[in-house]
């Protein structure tokens, strides 16, 4: 069953939300709602990821067009099956407590 909403608070480099499955219907889009650090005070680069359905974390990769460097709510929308996550890399934090979410 497809999760409905995933969140972390970044508190170092190398952490990340739980996946989110993005399973759309043939023919229809998948959307969901991304929210990085509504109330936050950070200093860090935030990426999103992807991999295919049930591979190992090892293969996820960044989205390039997709890092964010302050509080950011956006509509995330996917036409095929695949899964997502949110978070910081190793080298990509700075400091401050930063509060992401992918949710429906």
């Amino acid at each position: 069953m497809a999760r409905t909403a995933v969140s972390a608070t970044i508190t170092g480099e190398n952490q990340f939300t739980p996946w989110f499955s993005f399973r759309p219907s043939p023919g229809e889009k998948h959307c969901a709602g991304l929210y990085i650090g509504p109330q936050s005070s950070f200093s860090g680069t935030i990426v999103l990821q992807t991999k295919r359905p049930g591979a190992d974390d090892s293969t996820a990769q960044d989205i390039p067009s997709q890092t964010f460097t302050s509080p950011t709510a956006k509509t995330l929308e996917f036409a095929h099956d695949i899964e997502v996550r949110v978070g910081c890399k190793t080298g990509g934090y700075t400091s401050g407590s930063i509060d992401v979410e992918i949710s429906e």
